[in-house]
């Protein structure tokens, strides 16, 4: 199974939900535009880029920049995380109640923890899985900054949760604006 067909029908949807931010940037607040923007982004699974392009639309929308302007410093000044920033939250989120061991049995099942920050997972049998949270996360959590993960240990599940995102939002400005060969790193 694929997210395709359903990625393709939420970008349908956002594309009007942009072109109102674009009217409505002149008559409301930016608090409002940012609420729009929370609760219209739709993300099913790993950033695919039709989702990161409506996004950094949306972000651009809601300032008013121009249409090639970088969104990584709006990004940061509106407190907002990019498409594959949530991807990542969710999954160091995933980690976190794993360590707490607050997850169904069934989820958790699928992790082994003390084999988690080790070493690389083993490649799947079948290509589709590499997508998959099971072999996604302990990759990322290779390529996670230390200090990132020693929240994990330090503090409780909605600290761990904003101390990453301001993290990962202070992180904006440092980060080459739409390099994708340093993102992973990041981390």
């Amino acid at each position: 199974l694929t997210w395709t067909d359903h990625i393709t029908h939420i970008s349908h949807k956002i594309n009007p939900v942009i072109a109102q931010l674009k009217r409505l940037k002149h008559q409301l607040p930016l608090h409002v535009l940012k609420m729009i923007y929370n609760y219209g982004i739709a993300l099913w699974g790993k950033s695919p880029d039709s989702l990161i392009k409506l996004q950094k639309k949306a972000i651009r929308a809601i300032t008013g920049s121009g249409s090639n302007a970088h969104t990584s410093p709006h990004l940061k000044n509106l407190k907002l995380l990019s498409i594959g920033d949530i991807y990542v939250t969710k999954l160091l989120c995933l980690y976190k109640q794993l360590k707490d061991q607050k997850l169904p049995g069934p989820i958790a099942n699928l992790f082994e923890l003390n084999e988690l920050t080790i070493s690389a997972p083993k490649a799947p049998r079948i290509k589709i899985y590499e997508n998959t949270i099971r072999f996604e996360l302990p990759s990322l959590l290779l390529n996670t900054d230390p200090s990132l993960l020693n929240l994990t240990n330090n503090c409780s599940y909605h600290t761990f949760k904003r101390n990453m995102k301001e993290f990962i939002i202070e992180r904006y400005s440092t980060m080459c604006t739409g390099c994708r060969a340093c993102y992973p790193q990041a981390y």
